[in-house]
């Protein structure tokens, strides 16, 4: 058995019969201008019935789904799955161990670095003590901070003094070699040639 037609199907339909005629002459005459060769009332009841159809799936598919819920309440949402990801297992001890070590701190700058005389006079100082080694660390040091500055043929001079207080003769003439040969007119030569073994 059929099931009679929703009143809102009925009502779209008896709408489509009561076009008037004006305006089904009018879309014949169009159509039959874009088409050519074929019949008027073929083209025109052609587009009738597709309208006619098109409308009728609207209405019978808005109708299917007003029936499966009360008015003005819309459709249930479907469900979501809970997606559970595995757990990331922990490293093992092989992991650790291949793993690079971390990065040794950036060297931070000293918060005062002694000026040249401020060290070369300490290392005369410690010289005059007979304390070499310190007088040696002293020249080190400041090799370190200035070692293009203007005072370094004074603290070559002074290394060398202070090589031959801690014994190391044969060092301090090979420096005192080289000393010559770059500042033949040094003002410390004969300072350095007397403490020359």
């Amino acid at each position: 058995m059929i099931e009679p037609l929703p009143d809102e199907l009925r009502a779209l339909i008896a709408h489509e019969r009561h076009v008037p005629r004006a305006d089904r002459a009018a879309i014949r005459t169009k159509l039959a201008a874009s088409v050519g060769a074929a019949p008027v009332a073929t083209i025109a009841s052609a587009k009738l019935a597709t309208l006619a159809l098109a409308s009728l799936a609207v209405v019978a598919g808005v109708w299917w789904l007003s029936r499966g819920t009360p008015h003005g309440e819309p459709p249930p949402a479907p469900a979501i799955e809970e997606v559970v990801y595995p757990a990331t297992p922990e490293p093992s001890a092989t992991e650790h161990e291949l793993a690079p070590p971390p990065a040794a701190p950036a060297p931070t700058a000293p918060a005062h670095v002694p000026s040249e005389t401020e060290l070369l006079a300490k290392a005369w100082q410690a010289l005059a003590r007979r304390d070499g080694a310190q007088a040696l660390a002293l020249v080190a040091e400041h090799q370190k901070f200035h070692a293009h500055g203007v005072l370094a043929e004074e603290r070559e001079a002074l290394r060398i003094e202070a090589l031959v207080s801690v014994g190391r003769g044969g060092e301090a003439r090979a420096l005192a070699q080289r000393f010559f040969a770059q500042y033949p007119a040094s003002v410390h030569r004969k300072r350095v040639e007397a403490v020359l073994p």
